[in-house]
């Protein structure tokens, strides 16, 4: 990537008052940058203008803006990020805020942190993007009543399910009871658990789109989110899956 170093420094926030400007200026001109000039209203309109002028009209594609904090102004000096690298100099809260004004040493102070900046910008590069393809197949661990839902629910939405449960048969620990209480009004209806359940199991069996594993447990999971690889150790193999994410049902 070309070197095509514009530098822009503010007057404004009482660097003017501070400092020596024009030294300012001079000591970046010793760097050779394509463009050197300073702005009383760096961030305002005008400023902003001047810097984007630069970059199309003079190929500028490296910004160094010596002002305030990083922090401060993100959006508004907020270029390319992949065509143009920014360096923020803060000789506003480095320098000005924290050292006597009109004075030498001072002045050399801020004259560093523009020499490192300028430096710097010459050195680096716009950040090359990490792209990588990512797995949407869902892991839910647990057939019970929550993995279950979970699985289908994912399912349905149109995702790939891997689901495990460590035992012979769904439905986890409900599963083993006859009925429970209603929970609405009127109270006068017996509630059969064992309905729901087998209506439930019986949907996520049939789908399609949902792999299960039964008798079966996790060995490993290794890699990030979207890129796990899951190690699945049934009764009877071992096998290797790929998922985006989990869910502990």
């Amino acid at each position: 990537m070309d070197n095509n170093v514009g530098v822009y420094v503010c007057s404004g926030c009482d660097i003017g008052k501070s400092l020596n400007v024009e030294r300012l200026i001079n000591t970046a001109n010793d760097a050779k940058p394509a463009v050197c000039m300073s702005h009383e209203f760096l961030c305002g309109g005008e400023g902003v203008s001047l810097i984007k002028k630069d970059i199309t009209e003079k190929s500028i594609n490296k910004v160094v803006i010596v002002a305030c904090s990083m922090r401060s102004k993100q959006d508004v000096f907020n270029f390319d990020p992949l065509s143009i690298y920014t360096e923020r100099v803060n000789i506003r809260e480095h320098v000005v805020r924290i050292s006597p004004p009109n004075n030498d040493n001072t002045q050399s102070l801020a004259e560093d942190y523009i020499n490192m900046g300028i430096a710097k910008a010459k050195k680096a590069e716009p950040p090359v993007p990490l792209i990588q393809d990512l797995n949407k197949t869902i892991l839910v661990v647990g057939g019970g009543v929550t993995g279950l839902n979970s699985a289908i629910n994912s399912a349905k939405a149109g995702y790939n399910v891997v689901l495990v449960e460590k035992k012979p048969n769904f439905g986890g620990f409900p599963y083993s009871k006859y009925k429970k209480w209603e929970t609405k009004p009127p109270f006068d209806k017996n509630v059969y658990i064992k309905e729901g359940l087998d209506r439930l199991i019986g949907e996520v069996e049939a789908s399609n789109n949902i792999k299960i594993y039964k008798n079966s447990k996790i060995r490993s999971i290794s890699g990030a989110p979207g890129r796990f690889s899951v190690e699945i150790e049934p009764a009877n193999e071992n096998d290797k899956v790929d998922v985006a994410n989990e869910d502990v049902g």
